[in-house]
């Protein structure tokens, strides 16, 4: 009787293991289960609903979703090439060199160096340019309104020629089947 009970021990020790990782595969097996269902997957309540409106302009929420959803993928990616990249590259982060620089690009140039005229020269150059690209808005928003007419032919054109893209993309799809057809013919029918 005690040889029984220690053959039953050993099967129980020898089962074991083997039940365990028969419950852990279903375990994930029911979890990858539940994890892809269409209603787990993160959504919004109402993605055509305005997030922000001003002066006739909304922003619906779903397009705040996709490119907050976008940016977070390349933020993630630039991190991750980030890391491979520089992972030899050793920086001390308390050197002074390495605050100055990373004092710059986040805040931009150092102006406290400058003496009161190249300030001066400095703040018109910086007017110059602003005024200069106020001017081009104004000019562009002037064409637009100027052209407003012709909005709704520029769209039925890029309409027709997007049609007209789909329609030769999908006769080149046919004709490489095609093509492709009459090779596999030739070279059962001609190559031994």
């Amino acid at each position: 009787m005690n040889e029984k009970t220690m053959n039953g021990k050993k099967a129980l020790k020898t089962a074991l293991p083997v039940v365990i990782a028969l419950v852990l595969v279903a375990l994930i097996t029911l979890t990858i289960s539940l994890a892809s269902r269409p209603g787990f997957n993160a959504s919004i309540d109402d993605p055509n609903g305005a997030y922000l409106k001003l002066d006739g302009y909304v922003i619906t929420n779903d397009k705040v979703y996709v490119n907050l959803r976008y940016n977070y993928g390349v933020s993630e990616m630039l991190a991750y090439v980030d890391e491979i990249l520089l992972k030899d590259i050793n920086v001390d982060r308390n050197s002074e060199e390495y605050i100055a620089v990373k004092n710059k690009l986040i805040y931009g140039e150092n102006h406290e160096d400058l003496t009161a005229t190249e300030k001066a020269e400095k703040l018109a150059n910086e007017l110059e340019l602003y005024e200069g690209l106020r001017l081009s808005v104004s000019h562009c928003e002037e064409v637009i309104n100027a052209n407003k007419d012709r909005y709704p032919i520029l769209e039925r054109t890029n309409q027709i020629l997007e049609d007209q893209i789909a329609h030769i993309e999908a006769d080149i799809a046919s004709t490489q089947a095609t093509l492709n057809k009459i090779k596999d013919k030739f070279l059962e029918d001609f190559v031994v």
